[in-house]
């Protein structure tokens, strides 16, 4: 049994049917796709089921490492010994207001729907004066 053997539906015949999706690409007038999502809004899941679910399984791989480094080094900044009884719940809400650092948000606007969500005299009178 070969490693892949599990992840489509009819393993035995992937041969036939790499070599008729060849076919239909030589087939017919349309351009190539030029990327894996194109490839896969193209194949039909019915005709070339093995095909379409090998396309599937290659869009969700990552391309580089880069992302999942970035991300852990990130973790690894904001996590600190000093930090480290912090709940998960506020180390996810730092983790995206780091990852999303480029992005500037307008903070008397993030106020204003704050008071709207919570209409008390205490928050207009402590964030406003």
């Amino acid at each position: 049994m070969l490693y892949w053997e599990k992840d489509i539906p009819f393993p035995k015949s992937l041969g036939n049917e790499v070599r008729r999706w060849k076919t239909f690409w030589q087939s017919t007038n349309r351009e190539l796709p030029n990327n894996l999502l194109l490839a896969l809004d193209a194949c039909d899941e019915d005709a070339f089921p093995n095909i379409h679910r090998l396309l599937v399984i290659a869009c969700t791989l990552p391309i580089t490492s880069a992302e999942a480094e970035r991300s852990f080094s990130l973790m690894k900044r904001i996590k600190t010994y000093s930090r480290s009884p912090m709940s998960e719940e506020r180390f996810s809400d730092l983790a995206v207001i780091a990852m999303h650092y480029s992005e500037r948000f307008v903070v008397d606007q993030i106020c204003q729907a704050f008071v709207k969500a919570h209409p008390r005299r205490l928050f207009q009178a402590n964030l406003f004066y």
